[in-house]
């Protein structure tokens, strides 16, 4: 594709930066585009065309909502420790937590887990 001469608008290199900073979300709206541009390949009906948008909004709304999550459980944890200064956190031992719900049926101690998780 030859490369044009194209000046951007300063809400549209806002939107370039925003998207670099999220390659996921960026992802998403390139397969959008795709599909609405979708001269390749073999010729899909509406349908087809529909179903498979309906797949990618999906799969935005979720890429969405993961990194909203993420970013808000940030903010929390620092809102959190500024307001309690002296607060430590912990994470849980995952190879613990494994351990006791893969093995429910045995007993309650600590004896049967395999070592090798």
């Amino acid at each position: 594709m030859a490369k044009k001469n194209i000046s951007l608008t300063e809400q549209e290199i806002q939107m370039i930066e925003r998207l670099r900073g999220r390659p996921a979300l960026s992802k998403r709206f390139e397969a959008i585009l795709d599909l609405s541009e979708s001269e390749q390949g073999a010729v899909k009906t509406a349908d087809e065309i529909e179903a498979l948008l309906i797949e990618e909004i999906r799969r935005l709304g979720h890429t969405t909502m993961e990194q909203w999550a993420v970013g808000a459980e940030k903010r929390i944890g620092k809102e959190y420790k500024e307001s309690h200064p002296g607060a430590t956190t912990q994470k849980k031992k995952a190879e613990l937590v494994v351990c006791i719900r893969a093995d429910r049926n045995r007993g309650k101690d600590m004896a049967h887990c395999d070592q090798q998780l």
